[in-house]
């Protein structure tokens, strides 16, 4: 936790490591603190605003936008809303996740819960998850046949995402709106952006790629974005992003990017400390209750001996 990280541009395997896009083949519990983050809003902003001198509904912004969550000491946070965004990425990982609903809660309460593993620079391995099992109940290996598995076992697979998280710095382009449809400063950002939806997946997973082929680290140039809007058959509509790397253009590090990188680094550190502590919280649980029952058979076995004698 205070081990320091140094960008080293002289030794791109070391730091191709760190930031997470390294090709390879296959704590202490501190509260994780709050980072803006990064998402695709496909719905529209829906408000109102004055038209012919009477106040109406009206879509202050429409569907299909980079949406910033920026939290505040409040606990009320900004949203910040724009067409195109500039990133830059400076630490990426993989992890995998699934969305468990609770079943009737009540107005108010959390309507589910997520089960996700510790993040990792790759997926090739078995990874602790914070119920007390691995990779969400996905089995180990690379599965060569779908269709074969269980029905039960397919359906659990489906809710199973793969997530790329990526951490750096944001700029979203003009015209940036807050949810009131108020224009905004632009202004560059820190960020977390997990990011499940396969093509989004794809489309990173390509970048990066491409960064690691041509042996630079993502820190070293933007990553511009706009959005493709794409249709469902049911009528509804998602968006996906469009990426482009400024490969003519090397950023220069500056100082204050060695702390920036030691922020996220120590941020990935506490998530995974904090699924560590729950998958072997769990698993004491796990092994507590078959020991109990174990006891329970064992007092039961003595009861039909004790019967059988005095019979």
């Amino acid at each position: 936790m205070n081990d320091i990280v140094t960008i080293n541009k002289s030794n791109y395997a070391e730091m191709a490591k760190i930031m997470g896009t390294a090709k390879s083949g296959s704590s202490d519990n501190k509260r994780i603190p709050m980072l803006p983050r990064l998402r695709i809003f496909n719905q529209p902003v829906k408000g109102q605003a004055e038209v012919g001198g009477r106040m109406a509904n009206v879509e202050l912004i429409e569907a299909g936008s980079f949406r910033l969550e920026v939290p505040s000491d409040t606990g009320n946070p900004t949203y910040l809303y724009s067409k195109t965004a500039k990133i830059r990425p400076f630490l990426t990982r993989l992890m995998l996740r699934r969305w468990v609903p609770f079943k009737n809660p009540k107005p108010g309460e959390s309507k589910g819960t997520f089960h996700k593993t510790i993040m990792s620079d790759t997926l090739d391995i078995d990874l602790k998850d914070n119920t007390g099992n691995f990779n969400c109940g996905k089995p180990s290996g690379y599965i060569q046949d779908f269709n074969a598995l269980p029905k039960n076992m397919q359906e659990l697979l489906r809710l199973i995402k793969r997530v790329r998280v990526i951490f750096g710095t944001v700029e979203l382009l003009e015209p940036v709106m807050n949810d009131d449809g108020t224009e905004l400063e632009v202004k560059s950002y820190p960020f977390i952006w997990e990011i499940e939806n396969k093509d989004a997946f794809k489309t990173f997973n390509a970048a990066f790629n491409d960064l690691a082929d041509k042996n630079r680290l993502p820190i070293d140039h933007y990553i511009s974005m706009d959005l493709t809007s794409n249709s469902l058959p049911n009528g509804n509509v998602f968006f996906t992003p469009n990426v482009s790397i400024d490969y003519d253009n090397v950023i220069e590090v500056k100082d204050e990017d060695h702390t920036t990188l030691n922020h996220f680094w120590e941020w990935v550190q506490m998530h995974n400390n904090d699924i560590n502590n729950k998958w072997e919280a769990a698993v004491a649980e796990q092994k507590e209750k078959q020991v109990s029952e174990e006891d329970m058979n064992l007092v039961e076995d003595f009861v039909d001996v004790d019967v059988e004698e005095v019979a």
